[in-house]
């Protein structure tokens, strides 16, 4: 089935908080979009700087189309993605996450959305493509790592969404807002797992369309080199962050197990059994489970930190 993409509203869902050194930058990119973008919708968490100040200088971009919600308080980024994803309007058919200090490329929302066109639009679909890290200055790093085994068995380990390169269509955000997230820590793995555990359609396209800074002031960022991953990476597991990571990603899932597929929930249920469970059990349960990361020694890494109780 294909789905027409050209009379469809477009919102875009940007988070903002202390960005003014790029923010000018990544609004200017939007504007100069190939496809039109239909609503803007600005969520700032409590932002000190003159983001907002920036954002009201191009509002003659924009006219009626931005809306621009203030936090009260500051929730944190997650927090604030999941609020500004509750303020889409019923009427907007795509979805699109931005950060505040990335490049878009001009065609990066048009080829989205052919790629999207091919689903059906009662299934939840979810976009990301590749992205083209560049320094703070802008200056190209490296591509991205381009990941081409996604699904829920893999959403419980690893997030492969990164969300300044997501779209979604309107019955992912639909099944969004039938979840409840809970203090989960990141908003594109959130809707990673959701939507893939749903059954829903992951779309991983292997053509970089966004410059994603890495900077001081990332909240999430990727190391200048494919080493220097790995290395954090294993950090992160040694230390206990991913586990922390992974525990609140677990029980949010399990507090919304009636959105999940049954044999996904399944899988849900033998992983956090498997976690719980003494060393001497837990290895057996999990060498069973057929939960993946994108390379088959990520995969082993990941379970010999499960077994050894770090993940």
């Amino acid at each position: 089935m294909k789905v027409q993409t050209n009379n469809a509203r477009v919102a875009v869902v940007l988070c903002t908080y202390n960005g003014a050194a790029y923010l000018d930058a990544q609004l200017d990119s939007l504007a100069a979009s190939s496809r039109p973008i239909d609503l803007l919708i600005v969520s700032d968490d409590g932002s000190t700087d003159t983001s907002l100040a920036i954002i009201d200088r191009h509002l003659s971009d924009w006219g009626r189309r931005v809306s621009v919600y203030p936090n009260r308080t500051n929730v944190g980024f997650a927090q604030n993605f999941f609020s500004a994803l509750r303020r889409v309007p019923d009427d907007v058919d795509w979805i699109f996450l931005c950060d505040q200090d990335d490049v878009w490329h001009r065609d990066k929302m048009a080829c989205a959305l052919r790629r999207g066109a091919s689903v059906d639009p009662a299934r939840a679909y979810l976009y990301t493509c590749r992205q083209r890290l560049v320094d703070a200055a802008g200056k190209f790093v490296r591509l991205s790592p381009q990941f081409d085994r996604p699904g829920f068995r893999s959403a419980l380990v690893q997030n492969v969404a990164t969300g300044c390169a997501t779209m979604i269509n309107r019955a992912a955000l639909d099944l969004f807002l039938r979840s409840d997230p809970g203090d989960t820590e990141f908003h594109d793995w959130w809707l990673y797992a959701i939507v893939s555990g749903a059954g829903g359609v992951i779309d991983l396209d292997p053509q970089p369309l966004v410059d994603y800074r890495q900077h001081g002031g990332n909240v999430v960022g990727s190391p200048r080199s494919a080493v220097q991953d790995k290395f954090e990476r294993l950090g992160r597991l040694w230390s206990g962050t991913s586990r922390r990571t992974i525990d609140r990603l677990l029980t949010a899932l399990a507090a919304n197990r009636t959105l999940l597929l049954t044999r996904n929930a399944a899988l849900l249920d033998a992983l956090i059994s498997a976690r719980a469970a003494p060393w001497y059990q837990r290895a057996g349960q999990v060498v069973a489970l057929p939960i993946e990361r994108q390379t088959p020694l990520d995969t082993v890494i990941c379970k010999t930190f499960l077994i050894a109780g770090r993940l």
